[in-house]
């Protein structure tokens, strides 16, 4: 019994012990938990021996790529890469049609001076024609009312010496550029420099163009020799592919040129009692493009214009053949003979089909005219004028003004096939000018 006792009480103490033992257990994980054990310390200097050797193999492999990179660049690569600068390409002193060294340079000087050729030309024709061509300056009194004053505004145009009449030049320009705002007055500055007074004393709204008259009394001889009255040549001359130069400010740009070709001359526009071949061209035109068109002499062929452009982005030109009866009659101030239709030409077939030889159709007959009043229509086919037999538009002008104001002549034309012939009596055409300076 009393063994069995002290095994009770020795067994009370040990679960004593154990008790206190797991009740403080944490304090020892504390202070046992700020030491490294020996499995961790191993698996760190596993982890530091991984990263420096990673860091020693990166280091070997950049040194082994650059030095590989280098052996392949400069001693295996076939096309060796060579150092470069901004050094002519060719040696100094090699000329026109030589070889470099390597055989890679092979120029044919022939086409090289003949292009060279071609630009020193046309370079010369302008510069020989430039004389020729004048700015028309107009001037315009605005009144500004912040001064309170009337301000001059100058507004400048390029225009073309038609002729000298020995009492002045005739000096063509644009009517509608001219015209764009009222004009008080105007001035005209020549190639030399000279500068005198102008007025305009003719213009043609359909074809819109205007002659611009300046008296040379203030000018010496010599001056006189140095401006120059731009000569005329034969546009029939001309067909496609034509080379032509642009005098004026054919880019829209006063005193400028330009080159190109013609590339059709099939076009005509139609005005009052006659009509105007067109030459269209190469060259881009531009809303305020004027000038001439010159040949390979230096002739006046053309006279450019954007008056039938119809959205047309290129130069278009008033063939010179048929515009110099209509220019010659403003240029002297006088007015054609009026009949006062819109024409047609008629083609071959169409003449066929109508069993005709030759004749005009009228597409308008325009009010209060002399053919109006005759009672032409719309749809007749002129034919003759009193012995004259017409074939085209242009012609009707020209034997139309054989005659005087006045004069009765008789006119051949058919209506629905049949032949009807009518005395008409001519009548002086009323001057444009008087129009636009009444309307200012």
């Amino acid at each position: 019994m009393a063994d069995e006792n002290k095994e009770l009480e020795k067994e009370k103490q040990i679960g004593e012990e154990r008790g206190a033992s797991e009740n403080f257990g944490f304090i020892k994980q504390e202070v046992s938990g700020g030491k490294w054990s020996r499995t961790q310390k191993k698996r760190l200097g596993r982890v530091m021996t991984v990263v420096l050797l990673a860091i020693m193999f990166g280091i070997i492999a950049s040194v082994a790529y650059r030095a590989s990179d280098y052996v392949l660049t400069h001693f295996l690569e076939d096309n060796k890469r060579n150092p470069v600068d901004l050094r002519p390409s060719l040696p100094l002193g090699t000329q026109i049609g030589d070889s470099t060294p390597d055989g890679n340079v092979t120029v044919d000087p022939t086409v090289l001076e003949q292009y060279d050729l071609l630009m020193k030309g046309i370079r010369q024709v302008a510069q020989d024609l430039a004389p020729g061509v004048v700015t028309v300056t107009t001037i315009r009194r605005d009144y500004d009312s912040i001064f309170d004053e009337e301000v001059p505004i100058a507004t400048e145009h390029t225009g073309i010496i038609l002729a000298d009449n020995d009492v002045e030049f005739l000096v063509l320009v644009n009517a509608s550029d001219l015209y764009r705002n009222r004009v008080d007055s105007i001035s005209v500055t020549f190639y030399n420099g000279a500068v005198e007074s102008g007025e305009v004393t003719a213009l043609n709204k359909e074809l819109d163009l205007a002659i611009v008259r300046v008296p040379h009394k203030n000018h010496s001889e010599d001056e006189r020799k140095e401006i120059r009255v731009i000569s005329v040549g034969d546009s029939s001359a001309l067909s496609a592919g034509s080379a032509v130069i642009a005098i004026g400010s054919p880019t829209g740009k006063n005193l400028s040129v330009d080159t190109g070709i013609i590339s059709s001359m099939n076009d005509v526009c139609y005005i009052t009692d006659t009509s105007v071949s067109l030459m269209y061209t190469s060259m881009f035109g531009y809303e305020d493009s004027f000038g001439i068109l010159v040949n390979m002499k230096g002739e006046m062929v053309g006279v450019i214009t954007n008056k039938f452009a119809d959205g047309h982005k290129m130069l278009q030109a008033y063939s010179i053949n048929e515009l110099q009866p209509l220019l010659g009659y403003m240029m002297n101030d006088r007015s054609p003979n009026e009949f006062g239709v819109i024409f047609r030409d008629l083609s071959k077939p169409e003449l066929d089909e109508l069993k005709m030889e030759n004749g005009i159709m009228i597409t308008e007959v325009l009010p209060d005219s002399v053919a109006y009043q005759c009672g032409f229509r719309r749809g007749d086919i002129i034919t003759q004028i009193e012995e004259h037999e017409i074939y085209f538009a242009s012609q009707f002008f020209t034997v139309l003004n054989h005659y005087v104001a006045g004069q009765k002549v008789e006119v051949i034309f058919y209506r629905n096939g049949k032949k009807i012939a009518k005395p008409v009596s001519l009548k002086i055409r009323e001057n444009s000018i008087k129009t636009v300076n009444e309307a200012q």
